[in-house]
């Protein structure tokens, strides 16, 4: 993806990092080049979101989502919505709040909009209103045709 600031154009890139064997993480990273064709990574703080708890607010130069390796989490654009909309993680219970590597998707979503030349953090990308515009996406239910008696009855 790309977006304009200042003249200047920024790459959003989309990572996966397969950290250790108890973890993952999902990364989105700023890229620029130079007026030499020169690659640079975390170029410029222009990512605003709060951290994992929800409290404090950040801005930074790349996002790094880390969750339990047996865990699956979304982070991808919606070209509809116009913005980022990734999985929101916790851990699985209070104990566990410091250790990152234990998170779990829990079924909401959050997301990042372009706006004022950067990508500020959207808290709620749906509120799940069954048939609305704002529902989550969801898979057609899948027909295999007449019901078939599995017992043989």
């Amino acid at each position: 993806m790309t977006e304009t600031k200042k003249g200047e154009k920024y790459y959003t890139l989309f990572g996966l990092d397969k950290a250790d064997f108890v973890s993952t993480r999902k990364v989105l990273e700023i890229m620029t080049l130079d007026a030499k064709n020169s690659i640079k990574f975390g170029a410029e703080p222009i990512i605003e979101y709060r951290d994992t708890t929800g409290k404090l607010f950040k801005t930074s130069n790349r996002l790094f989502l880390e969750y339990y390796d047996k865990a699956s989490l979304s982070l991808n654009y919606n070209l509809d919505m116009q913005q980022i909309v990734f999985d929101h993680i916790t851990p699985p219970s209070e104990k566990e709040r410091d250790a990152e590597f234990s998170y779990i998707p829990d079924g909401t979503y959050e997301g990042l909009k372009w706006k004022n030349d950067k990508w500020t953090w959207v808290e709620r990308v749906y509120t799940y209103s069954i048939d609305k515009p704002d529902s989550p996406p969801m898979p057609a239910p899948q027909n295999d045709g007449p019901k078939k008696n599995i017992l043989g009855k």
